[in-house]
């Protein structure tokens, strides 16, 4: 039993690392908004590795996130980057990966308008022309008054 348990933890940590992209500098510069540390993001580099270059525009984007000199000074060194052939490799993941988030957005939109002009129809039938005179015929209950063995129904205002 315990053997199982091992074999699904190890699965499971298998799956949740594999599915993990290497780090560029916007999701630093985000980590580090949100409050990561310099260190932290370090220790997280040595898992997930670099896949970008620093430039003097990310460098200042970094700094101005708070990074620390250390943190830029190991990112510039290549310590995390990941070779030239798998940082291409991750490059078009990532391309591929907006691709397809550009397209479910586009999809959403189109569902998003299809169904703003379905309540628009449904709308404009219910209020249209035939239906005003009938406006009022859901104001009147119906209830039972009883005397003796013969029912009769009585509609009364809601006011």
């Amino acid at each position: 039993m315990r053997r199982w348990n091992y074999l699904g933890f190890s699965l499971l940590v298998f799956a949740t690392q594999a599915g993990q992209l290497p780090l560029t500098v916007n999701q630093i510069g985000l980590m580090l908004r949100a409050g990561y540390s310099s260190n932290s993001l370090m220790h997280e580099l040595s898992t997930r590795h670099f896949a970008d270059t620093v430039d003097e525009t990310n460098e200042k984007a970094l700094v101005k996130a708070g990074a620390s000199a250390e943190l830029i000074a190991a990112l510039k060194s290549g310590i995390y980057s990941l070779s030239p052939e798998k940082t291409a490799a991750v490059q078009q993941q990532i391309a591929a990966e907006e691709q397809r988030r550009a397209e479910q957005s586009e999809a959403s939109r189109k569902s998003e308008a299809a169904y703003q002009a379905r309540v628009v129809r449904e709308r404009s039938r219910k209020t249209g022309p035939n239906r005003a005179r009938c406006k009022f015929r859901h104001d009147f209950r119906i209830s039972e008054r009883r005397l003796g063995s013969n029912a009769q129904w009585r509609a009364f205002s809601r006011r």
